[in-house]
């Protein structure tokens, strides 16, 4: 009896010492050291962007392993996106449409480089626009979130990656640049140019004279429909697309109308579509190099539907 017990015992304290072990493949969080960083400069379509924590302290750079990291929940103000996180799941979320104001702050005084303590966490997800994102560096190694002082941070090409833009990376300045022209089509991690000496380029041709802002005439009905929405609304039509395969999005007076002008580049076809901004319907669909039916009005090729401005 007592040889029974003691094999009982011993079987017990098996299973809650296996009870306790991590998962097969899970990884606990790692402590690392990261370093702030504020004498590098962002720049985001030719905007010097500096970035708040929710409590309106100046969130600044943080350089760790090389590569340069900002905070996610600012990136998320940007976009025009909520940013909610779930604790349960380890989920940060950035979806729907931002209804609150940008975080508004003071600038730090004198701020310097610092070491700070931080923790890579292996087990956080993060998803934009229901779409879980894995995030992978130059050399196609996965990158995990970054942990500091209780915001969310991510490496500047994973940040390109989810605002579709090129990242660039000017080590005499310490700058780096997030999209800032439509010829810059390039994603690259920053930290694969520094040091480098940057490339004399011819000078520029004169910029021609934009066309003046079109003047709608009075009594005429306003733009209503965000850029965000006409965002939601464009890609609904071109199912798999998202965000990053959007090339252009303006919003323009045309014909009496509001619309917004959206052209966009997904599966080796090129997609223009015109949405009216006062009542979000699609008034023009284009599909180049389509080889499946896009809707009931047009067929492969070259396929065009046009349904007119409605108010």
């Amino acid at each position: 009896m007592t040889k029974k017990l003691s094999a009982l015992a011993m079987a017990l304290a098996l299973f809650v010492c296996a009870a306790l072990l991590p998962a097969p493949g899970a990884q606990a969080a790692t402590a690392v050291t990261a370093r702030l960083r504020p004498d590098v400069t962002i720049v985001i379509d030719g905007h010097k962007t500096v970035f708040y924590h929710v409590t309106g302290q100046q969130a600044h750079p943080v350089l760790y392993n090389g590569s340069t990291y900002l905070p996610l929940r600012a990136i998320g103000e940007l976009m025009g996106r909520n940013v909610d996180w779930n604790s349960s799941t380890k989920t940060a979320t950035l979806a729907g449409e931002r209804t609150t104001p940008p975080t508004v702050g003071t600038p730090d005084a004198n701020p310097g480089s610092a070491s700070v303590k931080a923790t890579l966490q292996n087990s956080f997800s993060v998803v934009v626009d229901g779409e879980t994102r894995v995030f992978l560096d130059a050399n196609g190694k996965r990158v995990y979130p970054l942990l500091c002082k209780g915001s969310i941070y991510l490496p500047i090409r994973a940040i390109g990656e989810i605002m579709g833009k090129a990242v660039g990376w000017d080590s005499a300045t310490s700058t780096v640049t997030l999209g800032g022209g439509d010829d810059d089509d390039e994603v690259t991690d920053a930290d694969s140019f520094s040091g480098n000496e940057p490339t004399p380029s011819p000078a520029p041709d004169p910029a021609p004279t934009p066309d003046p802002t079109p003047t709608p005439p009075s009594g005429s009905s306003t733009a209503t429909i965000s850029q965000a929405k006409a965002r939601d609304i464009a890609l609904k039509r071109v199912p798999g697309a998202t965000a990053q395969h959007i090339t252009k999005l303006k919003l323009d007076y045309d014909h009496g109308c509001w619309i917004y002008e959206v052209e966009l580049v997904y599966n080796w076809a090129e997609y223009e579509l015109e949405i009216d901004a006062c009542t979000g319907a699609v008034l023009s669909y284009d599909c180049d190099h389509c080889d499946y039916d896009c809707d009931d009005h047009w067929h492969g090729g070259s396929g065009h539907h046009n349904s007119g401005c409605h108010h």
